[in-house]
């Protein structure tokens, strides 16, 4: 009776429908093995630490009691989980062991799950974000994500050089190599903004991954850097037809900073300079196709700024038509060159759109009625007075999106100056493009002293059949004349003015007299002179007057030279009256002429044979008069 007592106590298990994976990979951590348990036996815990599994696995269970099975046997359904660290290859090998805490015998079975190979591996940066300034290394981060060695060859895509620590790296399983990343670069030779550098990296299996790098290109050579100078305030003011941030073709910008010294370091900031530029979205420097209207074009001398003072400076330019259009980065800094650039510089300001650039966009003209602007507008005279000449003439842009065909047309106007004049260009105008337009009339007598308004109108897109532009410009582009010394009927002798004269070549018919007159202002103030030349007309024509407007101070004195043709018919004494006018009043003064006579000697022909036939003529006479003189003795 005893030992059947026994027997029934004790547990009885087995182990039935193992379920095991065919394989798995190295980075799935774990995976199941399910199998049924089943006790025949009294209830019992289960001590499952007899069980292994290789590879620095371990394996854990869902069950740790069974129920008792000795009149009807129980099965529970156990799931192992065997876990495991990456990057194992081969196989996992285990035995799982089912042993009562209580009286029986242990029960196990054993398994083997083969492990996939995987090649592969990840590439990472230190900075993370890639970013290097000048001179400043990085670190290619090479690490084995696979359970197999990879072999990776690395090779460098940048427009400047890079030199690698090594440029192929073996990595064992689970491991990392890392590769230093030196660039060989300077400021200059660098686009604004971010500067790339690819690596691409060939491994193994011909797997492949890349990483970038860039180096940031500041307008400052070293980045901001000292901490004395603030940009204050930045403001663009576009006088065109554009937007302060948006700009067309020939437009003018204003472009205002404000500089503070805050007195970081208690120090006066001596030998300031303020430069600006202007970058396409690659980065080209492109501030050369900026026309600088002020002195010092895109870097003024700002001088010194003593602790906590400040002061603000312009830069002036039109956007020449050379501009390619899109997206634009118009940036600023303000350095010291006492200190040097690379002490103290800023290049960013809270009142930039982007902190470091302000954003601009160049358009070109959209509108046809607009294609057509005038440029670089010159006036010969600058200053006219009545009855003299005078040339306008300016360029012709095609600030439009389109190129324009065969021909176009520009009209001059002025109702005080009686003009309707037009020009037709018979050429095409590519989008850009400049041709030239002149035009060329007398002023009318009667005008009043001052400016005034000629103006131009354009017509584009030519009809041959109607003889028409289907296109004239939506505006009149007004051009400002100046006009002195018409108002009035000037008196003869005021006294406003002493003029010398004398001649300055020789005077003879059919060729250039040139007369060099001084014209002082004997006023007790600066007055404008009008210089003229009357009573010429009968026997020369006028070509020019060096100075026709001059502006003198009191005392003051100025050479004139007035330039003639001398009729050929013409010989004798003449006159012409030289006329100084300023406003209702005037000083003249009568020169005198004497022409020489048009006979004379005339060589013509082969002038050597000339002087040598005369030269014969000479001594033959010499011959005869010492002849003569010996007969006599």
């Amino acid at each position: 009776m005893i030992l059947s007592i026994a027997l029934v106590s004790a547990a009885s298990l087995s182990i039935s429908n193992t379920n095991v994976p065919s394989s798995v990979n190295h980075d799935a951590s774990s995976f199941a093995v399910t199998f049924d348990l089943t006790n025949a036996g009294q209830s019992s815990g289960i001590d499952w630490s007899g069980s292994s599994v290789s590879q620095s696995g371990s394996v854990s269970f869902d069950l740790s009691n069974i129920a008792d099975g000795s009149t009807t046997p129980v099965t529970e359904s156990v799931t192992a989980t065997v876990s495991f660290p990456d990057h194992k290859s081969g196989s996992i090998t285990g035995t799982i062991v089912a042993d009562p805490t209580g009286t029986g015998n242990p029960v196990s079975f054993s398994f083997s799950v083969p492990i996939n190979d995987e090649t592969s591996y990840s590439l990472s940066t230190t900075p993370s974000d890639g970013k290097l300034m000048i001179d400043e290394t990085g670190t290619l981060v090479v690490e084995n994500t696979g359970n197999t060695p990879v072999t990776v060859d690395l090779i460098v895509t940048s427009d400047f050089a890079v030199t690698l620590s090594e440029d192929q790296v073996t990595v064992s399983a689970g491991n990392s190599e890392s590769v230093i990343v030196t660039p060989s670069v300077t400021h200059s030779e660098l686009d604004f903004g971010s500067n790339a550098i690819t690596i691409t990296a060939d491994g193994s299996n011909n797997v492949q991954s890349t990483a970038s790098f860039s180096i940031q290109k500041t307008f400052c050579s070293s980045g901001t850097i000292g901490g004395n100078l603030e940009i204050k305030d930045f403001k663009v003011n576009n006088e065109g037809d554009g937007k302060d941030d948006e700009w067309k073709l020939l437009d003018r910008i204003t472009v205002e900073v404000e500089i503070e010294n805050t007195g970081l370091d208690n120090i006066d900031v001596d030998d300031i300079f303020v430069e600006i530029a202007l970058f396409d979205n690659s980065g080209k420097d492109v501030t050369g196709d900026l026309d600088f209207q002020n002195t010092d074009e895109e870097e003024i001398d700002f001088g010194n700024l003593d602790e906590d003072d400040e002061d603000t400076v312009e830069f002036e330019f039109l956007v020449t038509s050379d501009m390619d259009s899109g997206s634009h980065k118009l940036v600023v800094k303000a350095y010291s060159d006492d200190l040097n650039e690379d002490v103290e510089c800023v290049d960013q300001g809270s009142d930039l759109s982007d902190t470091t650039f302000e954003a601009i966009k160049i358009e070109k003209e959209k509108d046809e009625e607009d294609f057509l602007k005038l440029d670089d507008v010159r006036i010969n005279p600058s200053q006219v007075t009545c009855g003299e000449t005078v040339d306008v003439s300016f360029d012709i842009v095609n600030v439009g999106d389109e190129n324009l065909e065969d021909r176009f047309r520009v009209n001059l106007f002025s109702n005080e100056f009686n003009l309707d004049l037009e020009q037709d260009i018979r050429k095409d105008l590519d989008e850009g493009d400049t041709e030239k337009a002149s035009f060329t009339f007398v002023v009318p007598e009667g005008l009043a002293d001052g400016p005034h308004t000629l103006r131009v109108t354009t017509e584009h897109d030519y009809n041959s059949r109607t003889d028409t532009f289907k296109h004239e410009s939506a505006d009149e582009t007004p051009i400002t004349l100046t006009v002195i010394g018409c108002s009035g009927v000037p008196s003869q002798q005021d006294g406003i003015a002493a003029i010398t004269a004398s001649l300055a070549s020789d005077a003879k018919p059919g060729q250039q007299l040139i007369i060099r007159s001084t014209v002082t202002n004997l006023e007790d103030s600066s007055m404008d002179f009008v210089i003229g030349a009357t009573g010429y007309e009968s026997w020369a024509s006028l070509d020019s007057v060096s100075d026709r407007l001059v502006t003198l101070g009191s005392g003051e004195s100025r050479d004139i030279t007035l330039t003639f043709t001398v009729d050929a018919d013409v010989s004798g004494s003449q006159s012409f009256v030289i006329e100084a006018k300023s406003g209702s009043r005037a000083q003249t003064r009568e020169v005198q002429v004497n022409i020489a006579g048009a006979a004379g000697l005339d060589l013509g022909g082969n002038s050597l044979i000339w002087v040598i036939g005369i030269i014969n003529v000479i001594l033959i006479i010499l011959i005869i008069i010492v002849a003569v003189r010996l007969s006599s003795r």
